[in-house]
């Protein structure tokens, strides 16, 4: 092996300039470096803790969109329901108001029905009335003019001119 010697001055020169570099990295390096790498974990924190809030609010957004698209169908069930009740109601209402129109008419047509009845009737009477009248002059007029039917009536009147003489 070889023989290894120790030079004081080479040595004391570099543990001279060893310790010039260490103070150098000290001073101006290692507080640089520090505070870079301080503020590198801030900023790391920060974006974790915006991550975290991010993430809340994703979930916080789809409890909300589920509980939206619940609501909205809960909705469309009700809206649906009333529809067919409003449906059925205005059905009922339509087919009270087409019976009410019914016997409405019915009611109408009866009242048209008898008018027309009374008017017949009264129309026939009338007519009857003027033919028993007609053919009760005729025959009476007939009667009146035979010689028979006058003499017959000459002798009665003188009968009850007796009669009250």
């Amino acid at each position: 092996m070889s023989h290894i010697v120790l030079d004081w001055p080479i040595f004391l020169s570099q543990l001279f300039g060893f310790a010039v570099l260490v103070y150098a990295l000290t001073k101006w390096v290692t507080p640089r470096v520090g505070a870079a790498m301080r503020k590198t974990q801030h900023n790391i924190r920060k974006e974790l803790e915006e991550s975290k809030r991010a993430a809340t609010q994703v979930v916080a957004a789809e409890e909300a969109h589920e509980a939206a698209l619940a609501q909205a169908a809960l909705a469309a069930t009700q809206f649906a329901d009333e529809a067919h009740t409003a449906a059925a109601g205005i059905l009922e209402d339509a087919a009270a108001a087409a019976e009410e129109l019914a016997l409405r008419t019915k009611r109408h047509g009866h009242e048209r029905i008898s008018r027309a009845r009374r008017e017949a009737v009264d129309e026939l009477r009338a007519g009857l009335h003027a033919a028993v009248l007609e053919r009760t002059e005729h025959t009476v007029r007939q009667r009146l003019t035979s010689a028979h039917a006058k003499s017959q009536g000459v002798d009665r009147i003188l009968d009850e001119l007796e009669v009250m003489a």
